[in-house]
């Protein structure tokens, strides 16, 4: 289920617009709030494929943040789809566990990988690396 993000932050020339995809209400409610507080336009979707019907309405996504783990497909093949329909889109993989997976992908330099637990710190550091790459 598609959530619609908070209100545009003060600052836009600075804001990303972020599609968080997390499964965990709780850690997707604490990510969401941790962009918004650094001033971002997120949109929150529990599972891949309310992601991706989020993507195929053509709104402008500059960051996908995704979990690896989602219950329906993996995050990976669900940045691949998005990136069917957005090239150029920059991706934040999260997870506890699945970093290993990712060496290969990692090497595109549209990609990130941040360990959960995470902090808001650590998440703004990516996304100025994004912002400025």
């Amino acid at each position: 289920m598609l959530q619609t993000g908070k209100d545009a932050p003060q600052h836009d020339a600075e804001a990303l617009r972020i599609l968080l995809v997390e499964d965990q209400p709780v850690v997707r409610l604490t990510t969401s709030d941790m962009l918004s507080d650094l001033g971002h336009i997120v949109e929150e979707a529990a599972d891949a494929q309310s992601a991706i019907a989020y993507v195929e309405t053509g709104a402008p996504i500059d960051v996908l943040i995704t979990d690896i783990g989602l219950p329906d497909i993996s995050g990976t093949t669900l940045a691949e789809e998005c990136r069917r329909h957005l090239p150029g889109l920059s991706v934040i993989f999260v997870s506890g566990t699945d970093a290993g997976r990712l060496e290969a992908i990692l090497e595109d330099r549209q990609h990130r990988f941040l360990e959960k637990p995470f902090l808001t710190r650590d998440l703004e550091r990516m996304l100025v690396e994004i912002a400025s790459s």
